[in-house]
């Protein structure tokens, strides 16, 4: 990792400086500095003076230079140094690019094509394209994007039967076992489930991992995904509606790339495909085996009825089969985070962090480009702060990771090299990857962060007309490269951003449609979207920078501990051996201790009102500290910071998949394992227990 590098320090601007009156509260850098608490005290909003408004035309700049050519993990060495550049011009005090060597797969051949075997010779009914129709193209000399791949999964040359799987979820296995059909020794095609209001009626959490892994489990050879207009509501051509890139709706060859290894070797060949490759596949199984309607709720729905598809779940006839081909070249490669850094004026060791992922799987515009183009912003409207004479309470660290794609891998690099210093200072990592696709507004991660988007969002008009566009709630789960921070070392996270909401243009999510272009027509024309999400991110940076006491409500962690734990009860079986009374002690006893830790600390700041003692600073710093702390004590006291799976509380899980707490608990009750689960248990209450003694002032 080279070391950061420096700016020459910046004057204060000295009109500004001489009609600033004394900040309030404490006060120990020898620089004289404004605050967001001087502007106010002078009846000026930080927007009007501290901070430039984000601009439109400077996020399409940044967007056209990061979708100019492919940007797989991997790929971005000049984009990481592009970054660097672009903050150091803006006038981020210290820079550095962090390498970091990682293993990455690429696709170097493949094939699907749909036979009738019955002849001596194999009749090709149907070869699939791979590659989108009418795609941009990359800038001169640039690499090409990349064509269909599912990351992390095996190569392999596979000619066998097929079976449609619906979702591919072990429930639906399960039905399929209730009527005889077996996918063993057979080909699946299931449908992707990104963005799928369908699956969010039936609090179904899956994503490609949980899809692969059953596959797996379930014997099968081969794994197909395609993306049903089922996923798209009314938005799509058999209503009306023209597809991209003259209407709305999905176009008929996108294909959803992504990653489907579970990284453990148990995966098998798979490829994804469009919908309209999957229509002659499907069509090829009508008539045979049952209905997908006649398996239950969850089977209906299916949106290629309009083109011919019964969506028969088959096996398929002896004689028709698929041949699916996919090699891989696998290569050491070096991904590139560009980390930037403004020290903080007077707790410099105590330290938020903004970040969002640069790759993508083809142009990115609305994952992760217009993420990483609200932070460049941010960047940007920093620097000018910092030329005004305005410096951060805390220090604020900007990261533009790459990797995130193929595992969070640059991210989880960083961290296993910085959590020495990581666990004592972190006291937030603020996640954004799709900042405007669309008005849907999300928000998961820590309970901690609950207070924080409170508190950041009053100074934020609401996008468009949405004044309702926050419940109030932050979810279960964790986006991007949140993911490493909160499951893997148990930071306090937040991940949040705007996609495209129920009846709003398709979102062509991980696909060569995802272009400048489409934002330009239908995700953010006016780029409204991004602003707005660009200055609720520097709202909650600031939230958490500027306060002397940290503005968080360890009772907000209480109640939804509660929540999560009346929720686990009431969908467990009612055969379950499981005693909850001792969680719920435990679990009491800590919402007691975070209701008087919170009230501790606002009592001290109400009596450092004016000239404080140097002892009640110190005593709010250790306010602050256990604040910090806090998370650590969730996580599995049998596990190692940093490995899979460690948090006890918080799942994982991006904002589109329905993630519940407790997962580790969860998933022993779910398989019926009562010794596995009373152990999870114990364990849960013992971590509560040990973090409500260390609450308790003195401890």
């Amino acid at each position: 990792m080279e070391p950061f590098r420096h700016r020459p320090s910046l004057k204060c601007l000295a009109a500004l400086a001489v009609t600033i009156p004394s900040a309030v509260g404490f006060q120990h850098s020898q620089q004289r500095h404004l605050t967001t608490q001087d502007y106010a005290s002078l009846g000026l909003s930080p927007w009007q003076r501290l901070f430039d408004a984000p601009k439109a035309d400077s996020i399409r700049q940044c967007s056209r230079y990061y979708t100019n050519n492919s940007h797989f993990a991997s790929q971005g060495r000049r984009q990481a140094e592009w970054t660097q550049a672009r903050w150091e011009e803006f006038g981020i005090p210290q820079t550095q690019l962090d390498p970091h060597e990682v293993e990455v797969d690429f696709p170097d051949g493949q094939e699907l094509t749909l036979l009738d075997i019955g002849n001596k010779d194999k009749v090709v009914l149907h070869e699939t394209s791979l590659i989108e129709d009418n795609i941009p193209g990359p800038g001169e000399d640039e690499p090409p994007f990349l064509p269909a791949i599912l990351g992390g999964t095996l190569a392999g040359n596979v000619t066998a039967q097929y079976v449609y799987v619906n979702f591919g979820l072990p429930q639906d296995y399960e039905d399929l076992a209730r009527v005889n059909i077996s996918v063993r020794g057979k080909i699946i095609i299931t449908k992707t489930v990104f963005g799928s209001s369908f699956l969010e009626r039936f609090n179904v959490s899956v994503n490609r991992v949980v899809q692969m892994r059953a596959a797996f489990d379930m014997g099968a050879v081969g794994f197909i995904q395609y993306t049903d207009p089922q996923l798209d509501g009314n938005i799509t051509e058999a209503n009306g509606y023209l597809p991209f890139p003259d209407g709305p709706a999905r176009p008929p060859s996108m294909i959803e790339r992504g990653s489907a290894g579970v990284g453990d070797g148990h995966s098998i060949p798979a490829i994804p495909i469009s919908y309209a490759d999957a229509i002659p596949i499907l069509r090829a199984l009508n008539g045979h085996g049952p209905v997908a309607d006649n398996l239950g709720d969850r089977w209906k729905g299916g949106g290629l009825e309009a083109y011919g598809v019964q969506y028969n779940v088959g096996p398929s006839p002896p004689n028709i089969a698929l041949n699916l081909y996919t090699n891989r070249k696998y290569v050491k490669r070096t991904v590139h985070n560009t980390i930037g850094k403004i020290p903080g004026r007077e707790f410099p060791n105590e330290v938020i962090i903004l970040g969002g992922h640069r790759d993508a799987w083809g142009p990115g515009a609305g994952d992760a480009v217009s993420g990483i183009c609200a932070l460049s912003e941010i960047a940007r409207i920093l620097g000018a702060a910092l030329r005004r004479g305005w410096a951060p309470r805390r220090t604020i660290m900007l990261a533009s990771w790459e990797g995130e794609e193929i595992g969070t891998v640059g991210s989880r690099g960083w961290l296993k090299d910085n959590i020495s210093w990581l666990n004592s200072s972190l006291v937030g990592y603020l996640n954004v990857v799709v900042a405007g696709a669309g008005s849907k507004f999300h928000a998961l991660g820590s309970p901690l962060m609950t207070n924080v988007l409170r508190l950041a969002s009053e100074d934020v008009p609401p996008p468009g007309n949405n004044v309702n566009y926050w419940n109030g709630a932050i979810g279960m789960g964790s986006g991007g490269d949140a993911n490493p921070f909160q499951n893997n070392y148990c930071f306090s996270t937040l991940d949040f951003g705007l996609t495209n909401a129920p009846g709003e243009p398709v979102f062509p999510y991980h696909s060569l449609f995802d272009s400048e272009d489409w934002i330009d027509r239908f995700g953010d024309p006016d780029r409204e979207y991004s602003i707005f999400t660009t200055k609720l991110w520097l709202s909650l940076a600031t939230t958490l920078s500027e306060p002397l006491l940290l503005p968080f409500l360890a009772a907000d962690y209480g109640v939804s501990l509660k929540e999560m734990a009346d929720e686990l009860r009431s969908k467990a079986p009612s055969t379950i051996d499981l005693d909850f009374s001792p969680l719920y002690t435990a679990l009491e006893d800590f919402h007691q201790g975070c209701v008087a830790h919170d009230a501790y600390g606002q009592s001290l700041v109400q009596s450092s009102q004016g000239l404080a003692k140097k002892s009640v600073l110190n005593d709010i710093k250790e306010v602050n500290r256990k604040y910090i702390t806090l998370e650590r004590f969730f996580a599995d006291p049998d596990k190692t910071l940093g490995s899979r799976a460690v948090n006890l509380i918080l799942p994982g899980g991006s904002y589109y998949i329905h993630s519940l707490g407790f997962p580790q608990l969860r998933d022993q009750i779910g398989i019926g394992n009562w010794s596995g689960a009373e152990e999870q248990m114990n364990k849960i209450i013992g971590q509560i227990e040990k973090a409500t003694g260390f609450l308790k002032p003195g401890a």
